[in-house]
C-alpha cells in the first residue's frame, strides 16, 4: 500500500509538472483568456545582462505557461466560494461585488488630492462654467457617487471606512452656490428612487439604467427651465424589463463561473422621430445624434462629456429632447483646451458628468493654465460665431 501511495504521489506530481508544458506545446486545451487590463510579458529580446534575460525569461514564463488561465480560475473560485474572498473585490452580503481598488485605494488618493487642491478644482469648474455662461450655454453638472454610499449595509468589513462627508461631496456642495452652474443632486435622487427600487447593479459598479433615468429626467427639467419652457418636455414614462447580466466586478475576479443577477433595464418603446440620425465616431466625439427636422421644436443642442455613467442617460433616451446630441467621454480629452476646441458651435447646453473618483477630471480642472487657454478658446469662438 505505502509503495502504490508513492507512486501514485510521484505521478499526481509528475502531471502537475508536465501538464502545463504540455499545453504550452501543444495548446490542447483550449483556455479562456483572463481579463488582467496589461499586457503579459514577452520573451525578451537584445538584453545583453545575463541577469536581465534571466527575469525577463521568468516574467515571460509565469504570464505564458500552459493552464495558467485555468489555475488561477480555480484558485480564485475556491477563494470565492469557500471563504468568501478575492484580491481584486470586496465580497459584500446578498451579491453584491465592490472594487478593491475603488474603495482603498481611488477614493483615499482623491479625497486626499481634493485636501489640497480643492480650490482650485471648483475655481477651474467655475471659469468654465463663467465662460460658457456669458457665451449663451449653460452648464449642467453631475457628480455620480459609488454603489457603497447607497448599499452600506452590503459592504464587508474588509473594505476601508467611506467617509460621511467627503470632499467631493463639499466640492459639489460649493458648485451649487456658483451662479453659472446648475447642479445636479444625484445623490439626492437615487437616495429617494432606492426605497422603491434597487439603483445600481450587484456585479458591476455601475448605476443601473433606471436609476439613470430619473437624473436623465432631472437633466432635461434644467434645460427646459433655461429656455423658458413652460415646463419640462420629458415626455415618455419609465417602462422596467430584467436581464441576467454578469458585470465587470465580476468577470475581473475571475471565477470559472462569474455570478449573475436579474440587472434592471430601461424598455426603449418610446416612437422614434422619423428623421432621427446617428453619426459615427469622429476625432473626440464617440456619436452624435440628431433630428434635422423636428429639431426646431426639441430643446437646443446638448453636449456630454462625461464617464460610462452617461451610457445610462443614452439608454434611458436623453436625446430624444434635443435637436443634437454629441457625447465626448473623458479619456478623449486630456486637456479641456482640447474640449474647447472641438465643441460645436451649435451647442447651448453643456453636460459635465464625473463619478466620484474621476481622478483626471479634477486634474483637469485644476490645471489653470489650461483653463485660462479653455476659457480664451471659448470666448474667441463662441464670439465670433
Amino acid at each position: 500500500m505505502t509503495a502504490f501511495l508513492r507512486l501514485g504521489f510521484v505521478l499526481i506530481f509528475a502531471t502537475l509538472v508536465l501538464a502545463p508544458l504540455g499545453q504550452m506545446a501543444t495548446r490542447l486545451i483550449p483556455e479562456q483568456p483572463l481579463i488582467e487590463n496589461r499586457v503579459l510579458a514577452a520573451w525578451p529580446k537584445g538584453l545583453e545582462a545575463s541577469h536581465q534575460l534571466v527575469r525577463g525569461a521568468s516574467d515571460w514564463f509565469n504570464d505564458n505557461f500552459g493552464l495558467r488561465a485555468l489555475l488561477i480560475r480555480i484558485k480564485t473560485q475556491i477563494d470565492y466560494s469557500l471563504f468568501k474572498t478575492s484580491d481584486r473585490v470586496h465580497i459584500g452580503s446578498r451579491g453584491w461585488l465592490f472594487y478593491r481598488s475603488v474603495l482603498d485605494v481611488e477614493r483615499p488618493n482623491v479625497e486626499a488630492y481634493l485636501a489640497i487642491n480643492s480650490e482650485a478644482v471648483r475655481a477651474g469648474i467655475v471659469a468654465l462654467s463663467d465662460a460658457f455662461k456669458r457665451n449663451g450655454i449653460q452648464t449642467i453638472f453631475v457628480l455620480n457617487e459609488m454603489a457603497d454610499r447607497f448599499y452600506p449595509e452590503m459592504v464587508p468589513g474588509s473594505a476601508l471606512p467611506a467617509k460621511e462627508n467627503p470632499r467631493i461631496r463639499q466640492l459639489e456642495r460649493s458648485l451649487a452656490s456658483a451662479q453659472s452652474i446648475a447642479v445636479v443632486d444625484a445623490t439626492a435622487i437615487l437616495r429617494e428612487t432606492a426605497k422603491s427600487r434597487q439603483v445600481f447593479h450587484k456585479t458591476d459598479f455601475h448605476w443601473n439604467d433606471t436609476g439613470a433615468f430619473e437624473v436623465a429626467r432631472r437633466v432635461v427639467a434644467l434645460a427646459s427651465a433655461a429656455e423658458d419652457k413652460p415646463a419640462t418636455i420629458w415626455s415618455h414614462p419609465l417602462s422596467i424589463a430584467t436581464q441576467r447580466f454578469s458585470g465587470g466586478i465580476a468577470t475581473f475576479m475571475p471565477l470559472l463561473r462569474s455570478p449573475k443577477e436579474d440587472m434592471l433595464v430601461v424598455k426603449p418603446d418610446w416612437p422614434m422621430p422619423p428623421d432621427f440620425r446617428q453619426d459615427p465616431p469622429t476625432g473626440i466625439f464617440e456619436f452624435s445624434i440628431h433630428f434635422p427636422t423636428t429639431g426646431p421644436r426639441l430643446l437646443k443642442p446638448l453636449t456630454i462629456l462625461g464617464d460610462s455613467f452617461t451610457d445610462g442617460f443614452t439608454r434611458s433616451g436623453i436625446y430624444l429632447y434635443f435637436s443634437d446630441t454629441y457625447r465626448i467621454r473623458w479619456n478623449q480629452v486630456p486637456k479641456l483646451s482640447v474640449f474647447a476646441r472641438e465643441l460645436p458651435l451649435e451647442t447651448r447646453h453643456v453636460l459635465i458628468q464625473m463619478i466620484e473618483v474621476q481622478y483626471g477630471a479634477l486634474l483637469a480642472f485644476a490645471d489653470k493654465a489650461d483653463i485660462d487657454l479653455a476659457v480664451k478658446t471659448i470666448d474667441e469662438r463662441f464670439r465670433a460665431r
